[in-house]
């Protein structure tokens, strides 16, 4: 591989509403929720048409088709402990949720996320669950739900994880390490190590006007002998397509991959696909960026990676 070419790498959170918990949720936001496997569909055609690697870091809970056959195989242990410590089990799966079941569930995109080309399967945890008021013990529990739910189904055992909210812990870290991780997704600037609300207004601030200088790159932490992804942009979406904002977002979008392609650095981009519900609209502005990004693979100054395909670039030139 050219050492001087850049490398875009993306990683999408997908939750659904296993994400939300912490929000209230309207009748109109369920109605934009149900639209997700449908954005999905159309990301997955939109990565196949521009020959974009991707991972796609996973919420385990969504494989199941409804919440009976999901209680059906948890343990009586494992849904003692998640009730108990008061996770997404216990916010979503014991209330009623009003004929909005299918918001938590979509197993059909999976199957096809493997079998489009340079699609990767990885962990967003298995319920979504906020490190911020999680125990270890939960943590194990759910890291294995997950592990245990893919093998299930035939799926490759997970290497990458992200975690809800970018709250990685060390003791966590450690965990991950023991199940076979190899590496997980950081953050790269402190505007992104919490949801405090000054936090959240200062992202959304630098989304358009740079606050911050974005330094992505993978290093090894020795502490947890894990690779560390560090995410450089959040691919923010819009009510409005047409705003100033929109356009300002891109146009830093662009700019920071041209510096990266200049630098021979690695540009990490992440979303959510449950935000271009809000207008998808939203997915006519990435398909622009990403014919942007198609034209400078074709000149040979891009290369576009998953995680896994980033990493073993990373460990062969390290060496």
């Amino acid at each position: 591989m050219n050492m001087k070419k850049g490398k875009l790498v993306i990683s999408i959170d997908y939750e659904m509403l296993w994400g939300l918990t912490d929000s209230n949720i309207s009748a109109s936001r369920y109605i934009e929720l149900k639209q997700v496997p449908e954005v999905v569909t159309h990301l997955l055609n939109l990565f196949k048409k521009y020959e974009i690697h991707a991972t796609w870091a996973s919420v385990g809970a969504l494989t199941y088709n409804n919440l009976d056959e999901m209680k059906k195989e948890m343990t009586n242990i494992c849904r003692n402990l998640l009730l108990n410590q008061r996770s997404n089990y216990y916010l979503l799966c014991e209330k009623k949720l009003n004929g909005n079941e299918q918001t938590l569930f979509d197993p059909e995109s999976f199957s096809k996320i493997e079998q489009t080309p340079f699609q990767q399967i990885e962990c967003h945890s298995f319920l979504h669950i906020f490190s911020d008021f999680t125990s270890v013990e939960l943590f194990k529990t759910d890291t294995c739900l997950h592990i245990n739910r893919l093998k299930k189904l035939g799926f490759k055992t997970p290497e990458f994880y992200v975690f809800p909210r970018n709250q990685s812990t060390l003791p966590f870290l450690n965990i991950l390490k023991k199940f076979g991780f190899n590496s997980f997704r950081g953050y790269d600037s402190v505007l992104y190590s919490d949801e405090k609300i000054f936090k959240r207004i200062l992202r959304r601030i630098d989304s358009i006007f740079p606050l911050v200088e974005r330094n992505s790159k993978i290093i090894y932490r020795e502490d947890c002998e894990l690779f560390e992804f560090k995410g450089s942009r959040f691919l923010r979406t819009f009510k409005n397509t047409n705003s100033l904002s929109a356009k300002l977002h891109y146009a830093k979008l662009r700019l920071g991959l041209k510096k990266s392609i200049q630098q021979g650095k690695m540009y990490h981009l992440w979303f959510h696909p449950h935000n271009f519900t809000i207008n998808q609209a939203n997915l006519l502005l990435f398909e622009d960026f990403l014919k942007s990004i198609q034209e400078y693979v074709k000149i040979d100054k891009l290369v576009s990676l998953n995680t896994n395909e980033a990493l073993t670039s990373f460990k062969i030139n390290s060496k």
